[in-house]
């Protein structure tokens, strides 16, 4: 039997994607706000996308562009990805890296 893929509902809509669901979201026009949505897009892309993390780093630029969000380059949300996986590489347990 297989297992089902993994489903996200937010405010009705579902969507079959972490990253997509996290960006559909509105961040606000708080900068703190805005912060954290850029925060739960950039570990969605290390948890969904670990081998792709300049494609989806992409997407997340392409709708910070669609929400006025300046200041940001895809160079940078690469890096800060990275470093997201690299601390979450070092807080799995031993059993799960075997």
């Amino acid at each position: 039997m297989a297992v089902p893929k993994a489903r996200y509902q937010l405010g009705g809509a579902i969507f079959h994607d972490l990253l997509l669901a996290i960006l559909s979201l509105d961040p606000g026009e708080e900068p703190r706000s805005r912060q954290r949505w850029k925060m739960a897009a950039l570990e969605a892309t290390v948890l969904a996308y670990p081998d792709a993390v300049e494609v989806a780093c992409n997407q997340v630029r392409a709708r910070m562009q669609e929400l006025s969000i300046k200041g940001v380059n895809v160079r940078s949300l690469i890096r800060e990805a990275r470093q997201i996986a690299g601390k979450v590489g070092a807080a799995k347990p031993e059993a799960l890296t075997r």
